[in-house]
């Protein structure tokens, strides 16, 4: 009888917790019709469960700023993709050498944002051999960016701004022997300029401008234009005034303001870059103006894109295009104005930092926007730089000390192989090594005619001994200032490799420091150093790359091809 009561009241107690439950708002979904309040759904949106779902856009440099704040902003608000919260990761490369990576099998990424559409036109050329498909069969502009000739206010004042200059006009002065004479101001010296290297947007973009300007087109280019005598004339005599390369338009923004009109008249320059440098230095010396040049020049639409191929999975495919999407929404376009960005397809840009106090026109003035030449055109025209480019005499000088030993030794034996790996046919070099002995292992020549013999010479150093430090800067910046004496049309540098102080120099420190230069004079052997380790002088090497316009490196078995690529780019 107890055990009947027992079931009886259990029966019970479930039936009541049914009926509770039925009596009870839904958990999920829809409101239930009839019932009265929100659904807890309505109060708390739903978070996405389940692990993340991770992808990642590469982009060129020009809309980092921004970019940054975008992703950071997308990734707040968790959106979903299949129950999945979707986080985006940026990262950051000349579009020249993620498109190496791509095509090497390093880089997959599920987005790609280059600085211009020409770079997905040379990535499809390329697909299209591997597949007979295009990898990036559409795209979606972000925002548009004009490349612009940024000039000091004064020089540009001197020129007749800001009444329309051109591309023609930088040719002519460029070739002058007056230099700004021709416009009055002797004490301005030479005209010199700079742009990146080719393997970065602004600096290939600026090839292309040159030969349409030279050639007198806005689009249709041919390889027949590219062979034109007048034209590698017109081109040779602007390159040969390039006093300084580099492998980003912020590099030498910074690079420019740093060292002042005395160095660089002029740079190839992405708008943007000309605002954030005039507000971060408060136009001193001078602001920087962009010049919009007559002739035309390239828009930058950094369009954004997902590669055709298998490694970007379906879900990865839906949660990229959702990124795109809140990219070009109006909050993001308004936030980019505010960078400095012009908003995707527009020349105008009403509000933020458009001033002319920042150097820059809110609506641009009407000039031509260049076509982005075929696939064939493009490769010929990167060709056409290392033709009509300076040629660069370069001493690379190799620490074998003993302190070397290890590691060291072999990574700058890898490092300096590197480097003369990327360096260009036409160029020189000699190879220096140097410990209590200072040995010319190779002997000024060209590149393709001493490479193989020199890699071997390289393959061959092993540590052991001091490190005449002094003696050895001192002995180099001799032979390649007699070299320079003989032939000044060409780039001198030294690249100095070392893991250490001093020891054993017949010459004092500042016997070395009294030989370079005491001003920011463009005409100098510039020496870039690169130190090995916890131990080298930096305070010396520093001062040795400042007072030469280089640059100085820290080195390690991470970055070592980074930093000889960026030192290759400066020659």
């Amino acid at each position: 009888m107890n055990r009947l009561v027992s079931a009886l009241l259990a029966l019970a107690f479930i039936a009541v917790c049914v009926v509770t439950l039925l009596r009870s708002p839904r958990t999920g979904g829809s409101k239930d019709p009839g019932s009265a309040g929100p659904t807890p759904t309505a109060q708390e949106p739903k978070r996405a469960g389940g692990p993340e779902l991770a992808i990642t856009v590469v982009s060129g440099f020009t809309k980092k700023t921004w970019l940054d704040e975008a992703v950071a902003a997308f990734n707040a608000k968790a959106v979903a993709v299949g129950g999945r919260p979707v986080k985006v990761t940026a990262s950051y490369a000349n579009s020249g050498d993620a498109l190496r990576a791509m095509q090497e099998g390093s880089l997959k990424p599920t987005l790609w944002s280059p600085a211009d559409g020409s770079w997905f036109i040379q990535a499809n050329d390329w697909w299209k051999g591997q597949t007979n498909k295009e990898l990036f069969p559409s795209s979606k502009p972000l925002v548009n960016v004009p490349l612009v000739i940024a000039m000091w206010e004064p020089m540009a004042r001197a020129l007749g701004w800001p009444k329309p200059i051109g591309w023609a006009d930088l040719a002519a002065l460029a070739k002058d022997p007056q230099g700004w004479g021709r416009y009055g101001h002797p004490e301005w010296g030479r005209f010199t300029w700079g742009h990146p290297h080719p393997d970065s947007a602004n600096g290939f973009q600026t090839m292309v401008c040159m030969v349409y300007a030279v050639t007198g087109k806005t689009s249709g280019l041919t390889a027949d234009d590219l062979r034109n005598p007048t034209v590698r004339a017109r081109l040779t005599e602007l390159e040969r005034s390039v006093e300084h390369y580099g492998m980003s338009s912020r590099w030498i923004d910074d690079f420019m303001r740093a060292k002042g009109p005395a160095y660089l008249s002029a740079a190839a320059q992405y708008e943007n870059n000309v605002i954030e440098g005039n507000l971060a230095s408060g136009g001193k010396p001078f602001p920087l103006v962009c010049i919009y040049p007559k002739e035309g020049t390239v828009f930058n639409e950094n369009p954004i894109a997902v590669p055709e191929s298998d490694w970007v999975k379906p879900a990865e495919r839906e949660a990229a295009q959702k990124f795109i999407d809140f990219l070009l929404t109006a909050e993001q376009q308004q936030a980019a104005v505010g960078k400095g960005l012009r908003p995707a397809g527009r020349t105008d840009a009403p509000g933020g930092p458009f001033t002319a106090a920042n150097g820059v026109a809110e609506a641009l003035p009407q000039f031509p926007a260049f076509e982005v030449p075929s696939p064939a055109i493009l490769n010929r025209v990167r060709d056409l730089w290392f033709e009509t480019k300076k040629p660069a005499s370069v001493t690379l000088i190799i620490d074998v000390s003993g302190s070397m030993r290890g590691e060291a030794m072999e990574k700058a034996k890898e490092g300096a192989i590197g480097f003369l790996d990327q360096m260009y046919p036409q160029d020189e070099i000699e190879i220096i090594a140097f410990s209590s002995q200072i040995t010319v292992i190779a002997s000024m020549g060209k590149v393709a005619a001493i490479r193989e013999a020199a890699r071997e010479r390289i393959r061959g150093l092993f540590a052991g001994g001091g490190t005449r430090l002094y003696d050895v800067t001192a002995e180099a910046l001799r032979r390649i200032g007699a070299r320079r004496k003989a032939d000044p049309d060409r780039h001198y540098g030294l690249v100095l490799m070392t893991d250490g102080m001093d020891e054993g120099s017949t010459m004092k420190k500042q016997d070395l420091i009294d030989l370079l230069p005491r001003d920011d004079a463009p005409e100098v052997v510039k020496i870039f150093t690169i130190g090995y380790g916890a131990q080298p002088d930096k305070y010396l090497l520093r001062e040795l790359s400042n007072r030469t316009n280089a640059r100085s490196y820290e080195s390690s078995a991470k970055n070592i091809l980074q930093v000889y690529s960026e030192l290759v780019a400066n020659f």
